[in-house]
């Protein structure tokens, strides 16, 4: 059955290295390997990420679990907190490892590397703003213009950092980004990418 295909496929792979086996092989034909961190901070809701860090993990206003918990289609996705610093501390090891093991030729972001406007309501999140704004809690508007602006300058703070993590492991890598087109990136994900690209952080 297709089950036990793929479970004889993955047995058969033993310790192979296909990313250092793409790798050699794009470079022997003189091409270029980007990969693609496709699910950025979106992650499924049953994986041991989310199961082992639930205080990594943002959510929308309302009672646990439901506000933590979105569908792409019929797929349950949680969404970890990129205002976290854990969070990206954990990104950043991710992306410093690639890097320095492997002989990549950049790296790919793309619209998941943001957060839902309607989320940010976690008490990490809401602490942080507090914070930051003498004792007042964020506005119970997920859309209000000034809370999208000060999500969204958190996440392109992060990004100067993702940047930094790059060019340090490999200073000829490219840092690529795959968004939505730009308003609807920034006003429904607050992902800023524009301003990503003036300040350098994107190169393509």
């Amino acid at each position: 059955d297709g089950v036990g295909r793929n479970t004889a496929l993955e047995a058969a792979q033993v310790d192979r290295d296909a990313l250092q086996e793409v790798v050699t092989l794009a470079h022997d034909h003189d091409l270029s390997v980007i990969p693609w961190f496709e699910f950025g901070f979106m992650a499924p809701a049953n994986s041991p990420l989310a199961q082992r860090h639930p205080e990594w993990l943002t959510q929308t206003q309302g009672s646990l679990p439901q506000a933590r918990v979105s569908y792409e289609g019929h797929h349950p996705r949680v969404w970890l907190n990129p205002l976290h610093p854990e969070v990206q501390r954990f990104i950043l090891e991710l992306i410093g490892e690639l890097l320095t093991n492997y002989a990549v030729d950049g790296l790919q972001l793309d619209d998941h590397f943001s957060l839902p406007v309607e989320y940010g309501y976690d008490p990490y999140t809401i602490d942080l703003y507090r914070r930051e704004h003498g004792g007042q809690a964020p506005p119970t508007d997920p859309a209000d213009a000034e809370w999208i602006r000060w999500r969204a300058d958190k996440i392109t703070d992060f990004m100067s950092q993702v940047f930094r993590t790059v060019k340090t492991c490999r200073p000829n890598a490219i840092l690529s980004v795959s968004p939505n087109p730009a308003y609807f990136a920034y006003h429904y994900s607050l992902q800023d990418w524009p301003r990503w690209r003036d300040l350098g952080y994107v190169e393509e």
